[in-house]
């Protein structure tokens, strides 16, 4: 069966700033072979998993990726690499495969059997992605309980998602399954459609980061009166979007720096935001330079 080569939308990453401060991970792509897979949909799923790996670096001490194919025999693609070349020929090589039965219970445990164990080098926290539409021919309960066998190796689960053959809406009810919330399934065709900031703001930083981005392209100060006139500045991803999942909050590891430790971040900023109320503020300058490097502050006493 002839291959389709797959395009990233992004262009390649600029050498020498990092997006953020990265988590030690190792990734596990879970690609949906099933028959309920169209052609098109088969080769966008190649281009997102291309266009994650031309944006993330890949390091020993931090991101290792692997991948597994969907299918009625779940197949290991290739086991934890750091070579972004090679995982990216081997996805390109993919076949698309008609009429391939849906085993999607029997693939969670595949990766977690065959990827999420010392034997098979890893590290012990790590993120499964799964591009897929949800369904599978396996009862649910067996779809759950694979998921969390999964999360007790201490790797999340985060829906990559696409509606069913002959549907427009994703299948929640399905992809649900795989994760715990909404908010940790995102759509396939939206990250496709963001640009490549929307892509690291969104399903990079949320998943895959530490603290605050470093990158001075992908951040920005805003400032706001509080209800004690002093002035605030917080430190977040440029443009954060919603659309691409809808029920993300912001990270408790952003940075909130304040000339008064008191103060209260105005609601209206970020109306779609949950902060959390163990971020401490520190005090600071109110401009933050766009040279400067950031960690997340550390708790302090009162």
């Amino acid at each position: 069966t002839a291959t389709a080569t797959a395009t990233t939308p992004f262009p390649s990453p600029s050498p020498g700033v990092d997006f953020c401060m990265y988590k030690e991970l190792d990734i596990v792509f879970v690609i949906d072979g099933s028959g309920s897979v169209s052609e098109q949909t088969f080769n966008n799923m190649k281009q997102f998993v291309t266009a994650f790996l031309q944006v993330v670096p890949l390091r020993e001490s931090e991101l290792r990726v692997s991948a597994v194919l969907l299918s009625g025999i779940p197949e290991t693609l290739f086991g934890f690499t750091t070579d972004t070349q090679s995982a990216i020929n081997m996805i390109n090589d993919l076949p698309y495969v008609t009429q391939r039965p849906s085993a999607a219970a029997s693939t969670l445990e595949h990766v977690a059997d065959n990827l999420l164990t010392s034997q098979a080098g890893y590290r012990g926290s790590g993120a499964v992605f799964a591009v897929t539409d949800g369904s599978s021919q396996e009862p649910a309960e067996e779809v759950r309980a694979a998921a969390d066998n999964i999360r007790d190796a201490n790797a999340q689960i985060v829906p990559i998602a696409f509606p069913e053959l002959g549907n427009s809406e994703l299948s929640y009810g399905l992809l649900l399954d795989y994760a715990l919330s909404r908010r940790d399934v995102y759509s396939l065709d939206k990250l496709l459609a963001s640009t490549q900031q929307q892509f690291q703001n969104t399903l990079i930083f949320n998943n895959l980061c530490q603290g605050v981005s470093l990158s001075t392209s992908s951040r920005s100060v805003f400032s706001s009166s509080v209800s004690s006139s002093a002035s605030t500045s917080v430190v977040v991803p440029t443009t954060l979007t919603t659309s691409i999942a809808p029920q993300s909050s912001l990270s408790s590891s952003l940075i909130f720096t304040s000339s008064s430790s008191s103060s209260i971040l105005s609601s209206t900023l970020f109306p779609t935001a949950t902060f959390s109320t163990s971020a401490t503020a520190s005090l600071s300058s109110t401009i933050i330079p766009s040279s400067s490097t950031f960690a997340s502050p550390s708790p302090s006493s009162s």
